[in-house]
């Protein structure tokens, strides 16, 4: 309700509307570029919309056009115009759900909570911070390609990096403008001991909820917008490792962001205070819920209460997390890319991405971490 009503009074920002612009036909070139490849329930949803709704359907390049004609044409004005719309409708309706309990506010309650908000004068308009243009402050050292083997039965390549990765690379056809990554290897939660039990299980989220290098998760989005790529790690008992897709032109944003994410977790006490009450409450009423329940129990049973299965978490089981290790946890495994393996499919350009895997992948800062780590022990 609160941002409802700056909305109203405020409106929006310029770099607010420049970023939904990027966003917007970010999306659209994307699914231009793939016109001849679209999936068959995309155009089933059309046609669904255009029965149920009276949906045009101009078709994709009518639409691009559409975008690339009237979008640089959306002023700041036009968007302050939605913003007054909504201070002249003096009618609207409050829902709550939640579970059976005392706790619940009365309908009189949300009601007032609604009206009280338009007289509060503490609401001020959005700031808008500046935020970093370049993801990677300092630039990873290149390693080097030191042998390369081709499976001609698969029609692949993979390189052998001077840091101990390796990366397995094929050309495909089944998208004009996507490519994919996938990077894996033995290792995960298994690697510690019930004492370290919460802080593996919530390693991934507590990080990425403070955020990597100089952005907070908000201001990271903010620097990715309009471009059409993503990377991210994974944890499971057994791995450990990382994703990422991208179009052609962002290839080297989505490698950059995993390298980021690999070697920058960023320490932000007040979000990671922030993650563990918003985990509680959102937990707090769980077991309430009967298919939770027998979750909880199903796991019990099938694995004979071995306390190292996750099983459905209780909000006091972040009281147990601590952000410390959760980091060193983190950088364990993460900061040291030593003997994973990398699958790199799509539209890729074999010459383009040489040097890149080599810049990103290939860093010899990850090989050193891993030499120093072996060292110690």
């Amino acid at each position: 309700m609160e941002e409802i009503e700056r909305a109203k009074r405020f409106g929006f920002t310029q770099p607010e509307l420049d970023r939904a612009k990027l966003n917007l036909k970010a999306s659209m070139e994307k699914a231009f570029k793939e016109k001849e490849k679209t999936e068959s329930s995309r155009y089933v949803d059309e046609y669904l919309r255009n029965f149920l709704s009276n949906e045009p359907i101009p078709g994709i390049e009518v639409e691009n056009n559409y975008y690339n004609e009237l979008i640089p044409q959306i002023t700041l004005e036009d968007v302050a115009g939605i913003a007054k719309l909504l201070q002249k409708t003096p009618d609207f309706f409050v829902s709550l759900t939640g579970p059976d309990a005392k706790e619940l506010p009365l309908a009189a309650d949300l009601i007032k909570v609604a009206t009280d908000m338009a007289s509060r004068t503490d609401i001020k308009a959005h700031e808008e911070k500046a935020v970093a243009t370049k993801l990677l402050s300092k630039e990873p050292v290149a390693g080097k390609i030191i042998k390369q083997t081709v499976d001609s039965k698969l029609g692949a390549k993979t390189w052998n990096l001077s840091n101990g990765t390796s990366v397995t690379i094929k050309k495909t056809d089944f998208k004009n403008d996507e490519i994919l990554l996938t990077g894996r290897r033995y290792g995960g939660t298994s690697n510690y001991d019930l004492k370290d039990k919460y802080n593996t299980q919530n390693a991934i989220s507590v990080v990425s909820s403070m955020g990597y290098g100089d952005f907070s998760p908000t201001d990271l989005q903010k620097a990715l917008a309009g471009k059409t790529a993503n990377a991210g790690v994974s944890f499971s008992g057994t791995q450990e490792g990382f994703s990422g897709s991208s179009s052609v032109k962002d290839m080297e944003t989505m490698l950059q962001l995993l390298y980021l994410k690999a070697t920058s977790p960023r320490v932000d006490e007040s979000l990671f205070k922030s993650f563990v009450q918003k985990m509680k409450a959102q937990l707090a009423f769980m077991m309430a819920d009967p298919q939770t329940a027998f979750t909880d129990t199903l796991y019990k049973v099938l694995y004979k209460n071995n306390p190292l299965r996750p099983g459905v978490p209780r909000p006091e089981d972040f009281d147990k997390v601590d952000m410390h290790r959760v980091l060193e946890i983190y950088k364990e495994r993460f900061g040291n890319a030593y003997g994973m393996n990398f699958v790199i499919v799509g539209s890729i350009d074999e010459a383009t991405l040489k040097p890149l895997v080599e810049k990103y992948i290939g860093d010899c800062h990850l090989l050193r971490r891993h030499l120093i780590t072996k060292i110690r022990e």
